[in-house]
């Protein structure tokens, strides 16, 4: 599916099949929004990011999305986990201990990504949804991946990009993503890049 011309550059395109994916991609700094805004989130709990808070972030950058962007969501969890003891990552290492911050697993949040057009979606968390998952409203993966056919990305390290983003106010690039091809898999490493 193409997308709108971007100045000075060639139309995007973005591609997928069993041998990856290739596309435009647009990060989404919800953790800094937040944090410039006062409303800091502890990203090591199950808090929440609203539609209102990506898209308050995609204003802000002054980015758009567009037809089959690939959306890149940076939550602080991994910078947080990262930067935590190696007490506090054995702690967390236990599923039943894991809390992560994520976006909300609504509706709402399924239709506005629907709306958006975005081809996949990747994040810095260890599932898209705030975790434990919600089982009263249900997890966002049921409605993404099920519902929508959007795939999911998860623990994206996307800390480097996030820098270098905010240091030349460029939020998009080109992902380029060859995962592992495995007959009856439901999952891979993404061997993900953003080339900007």
């Amino acid at each position: 599916m193409k997308s709108a011309r971007t100045p000075g550059r060639a139309d995007w395109v973005s591609i997928s099949g069993p041998t990856g994916m290739v596309g435009r991609a647009v990060l989404v700094d919800a953790f800094k929004l937040r944090a410039d805004d006062g409303r800091p989130l502890n990203p090591l709990d199950a808090e929440e990011y609203s539609v209102a808070d990506l898209q308050g972030a995609i204003d802000r950058q002054g980015v758009q999305l567009k037809p089959g962007d690939f959306l890149l969501v940076r939550t602080g969890w991994l910078s947080a986990y990262l930067a935590s003891s190696a007490e506090d990552k054995a702690f967390m290492g236990k599923r039943d201990n894991l809390r992560s911050c994520g976006i909300e697993p609504t509706r709402e949040m399924a239709a506005w990504l629907w709306d958006s057009r975005v081809s996949a979606i990747a994040m810095d968390c260890p599932a898209a949804e705030t975790w434990p998952w919600d089982m009263e409203r249900g997890p966002l993966h049921y409605r993404t991946l099920g519902l929508l056919g959007l795939p999911l990305g998860e623990q994206f390290n996307l800390e480097e990009l996030a820098a270098d983003c905010h240091g030349d106010g460029v939020y998009e690039g080109m992902l380029v993503s060859a995962p592992l091809n495995l007959r009856g898999g439901i999952a891979s490493p993404p061997n993900a890049v953003v080339i900007k």
